[in-house]
């Protein structure tokens, strides 16, 4: 029994372990994020930069990494599903672009995921098609300048 209640620790430790890895990942993706992604939400793929492309590229093979250490219970559940999935959810309404970057990579047979995160990806995609069209309909909007909504002065 005390093996067990010890083997089981140790086992909780490394999944812990194993999504801290991830997060250092994730920082330094995120560090390394270009200044195209971050000043607009309603950039084209096929306006962005090579590195533009790639950063997203490189997103969807850490969530693949995220996903397949998830299907194997090598990372806390809780980890997946309060942080990682949530939090790709949060940055595919926010930055549709990298919605957009899939599609083109996935169309051009550039991703080499397993079957079962394409699919994955694609049902969350679908789920959030309504929102994300929302999105990028605004950006199709024309944006009053700030300086325009000053009160007239009498």
């Amino acid at each position: 029994m005390l093996v067990y209640a010890q083997l089981q620790q140790s086992n909780e430790h490394q999944k812990w372990n194993n999504y801290n890895q991830l997060n250092i990942h994730y920082a330094a993706l995120y560090r390394d994020i270009p200044e195209e992604l971050e000043a607009t939400s309603c950039k084209r793929f096929d306006k962005l930069t090579v590195s533009g492309k790639k950063w997203i590229r490189s997103y969807f093979n850490l969530y693949s990494e995220e996903h397949y250490l998830y299907q194997q219970n090598l990372i806390p559940e809780e980890m997946w599903t309060k942080r990682i999935d949530n939090g790709v959810e949060v940055n595919m309404l926010s930055y549709p672009v990298i919605v957009e970057g899939y599609e083109k990579w996935k169309e051009r047979g550039s991703f080499k995921h397993p079957e079962e995160f394409v699919i994955f990806v694609d049902a969350k995609i679908a789920k959030l098609r309504t929102k994300l069209d929302e999105v990028l309909a605004q950006c199709k909007k024309s944006v009053t300048p700030i300086k325009a909504l000053e009160p007239k002065k009498l």
